[in-house]
């Protein structure tokens, strides 16, 4: 049969597609996104980042598109170029609401969607002093901050009021919930009945819509006390005692010298019976005391014949060593860090808490410079590199791109702000 020649060039060119195109998919390059931290506090910058992977990732332009809660539709929001490893990177600074990103670059798979979790900044701004005595039964008042970093108020969110007891858990329901007003203030007014204890009050922002969960980094941590009788005080050394340290219990009586004490005391709980510890008798300012060690929260009752002291609860820290396997180790580097809880008690929470420092890379600082004029003034240099005459042998380089190394590696590698004097 007769073919002609626009059929048979279609088909030799359906041939040619078939054979090109799977190639120029398999080489297409693909882009990975990432936020450093992942949960950041509203206000605070954080970065952006990731690689474009493929062919000729070299020097390729990434646009970063967002989308905050809220809003239907992504925006464009910054432009970078890849370095020579394929890497990229954007400063995200004042975002206080939940925000989700994604990027682009020309000839590469657009990446995954990513959801960046933005969490409040909680904080007390009212609260008892930590180690102070506060009357059980008595209102105490609380007030919680709810902000961005910067001090801007975030108006409208629930904060609860929770309890830790003596093992780092909580209790399952809040002790008090309030709504933050236009000043991002939540503010609460808590009575503790009971008995004499220790009370370590942490508040918390619950995850919602618009925000990422969001805490009190440290809690508000004070003994509960009955009002002391004051013909017959009780008292101790030092409150709250590190666990296994001694403490000293003392009680003072009116009616001078002579009279027999029993000091009688039992672990924190509520309703636990009182034992008798050590019996003493008082001196000529009706004082006697008892030096121990304690491995628990302990609350505390001195009797002598038919009176007695206000009960008096003394709060035991645990005594936590902790350790890391480095102190000093390079940027993206997993570190390792243990320790041991005295007394050993298992199910514990155990958090690490982060002090701000000098960023070192080999026990080198790095240079306090903004990212934004790093890369105003690279960007700048690449458009003048691509305006230069370009030699044909240059041409011909760029053709191969990073398929095949051109260049020595050095001998040896230094630290990018090390002195090579």
């Amino acid at each position: 049969m007769h073919r002609t020649p626009t059929r048979a060039l279609a088909l030799a060119a359906g041939c040619v597609g078939l054979a090109v195109f799977p190639a120029a998919a398999a080489a297409r390059g693909a882009l990975t996104v990432n936020s450093d931290p992942d949960h950041p506090t509203a206000g605070v910058a954080f970065d952006i980042h990731g690689k474009r992977t493929g062919p000729r990732h070299t020097h390729k332009p990434v646009t970063l598109f967002e989308k905050v809660v809220g809003v239907t539709r992504f925006r464009r929001v910054a432009r970078t170029r890849t370095t020579a490893g394929g890497f990229y990177s954007f400063e995200i600074s004042n975002v206080i609401r939940n925000v989700t990103f994604f990027v682009r670059s020309p000839g590469a798979k657009a990446s995954a969607k990513l959801l960046v979790p933005i969490q409040p900044e909680v904080t007390f701004t009212t609260a008892p002093a930590n180690g102070s005595n506060q009357a059980i039964g008595a209102p105490i008042p609380f007030t919680v901050n709810v902000s961005t970093k910067q001090g801007t108020p975030l108006q409208g969110a629930e904060v609860d009021l929770h309890n830790r007891d003596r093992r780092g858990t909580e209790q399952e329901d809040p002790i008090a919930t309030a709504t933050s007003d236009a000043n991002g203030n939540a503010v609460f007014s808590v009575t503790f009945p009971g008995e004499p204890r220790p009370a370590n009050i942490i508040a918390r922002v619950p995850q919602t819509k618009f925000n990422a969960a969001g805490r009190t980094p440290l809690s508000s941590s004070f003994q509960l006390q009955e009002p002391q009788n004051s013909s017959f005080l009780l008292n101790v050394s030092a409150n709250p005692i590190v666990s296994g340290s001694l403490v000293t219990v003392g009680a003072l009586k009116s009616g001078g010298a002579g009279q027999s004490i029993t000091f009688q005391n039992h672990p924190e709980g509520e309703g636990a019976p009182f034992s008798p510890f050590f019996t003493g008798t008082t001196d000529g300012n009706g004082f006697t005391s008892v030096t121990r060690a304690f491995s628990e929260n302990q609350t505390f009752v001195a009797t002598s014949g038919g009176s007695s002291s206000s009960r008096l609860s003394l709060g035991v820290l645990d005594n936590l060593s902790f350790t890391s396997n480095t102190t000093s180790t390079g940027a993206g580097t997993a570190i390792a860090f243990s320790g041991r809880d005295v007394p050993s008690r298992k199910g514990q929470n155990v958090e690490i808490l982060e002090q701000a420092g000098t960023t070192k890379v080999n026990g080198t600082p790095l240079l306090n410079v903004r990212r934004e004029v790093v890369n105003e003034r690279l960007d700048d240099l690449w458009l003048r590199i691509g305006a230069r005459p370009k030699s044909m042998r240059w041409r011909l380089r760029a053709q191969v791109g990073d398929r095949a190394r051109w260049y020595e590696l050095p001998e040896e590698v230094r630290s990018p702000y090390e002195p090579i004097w």
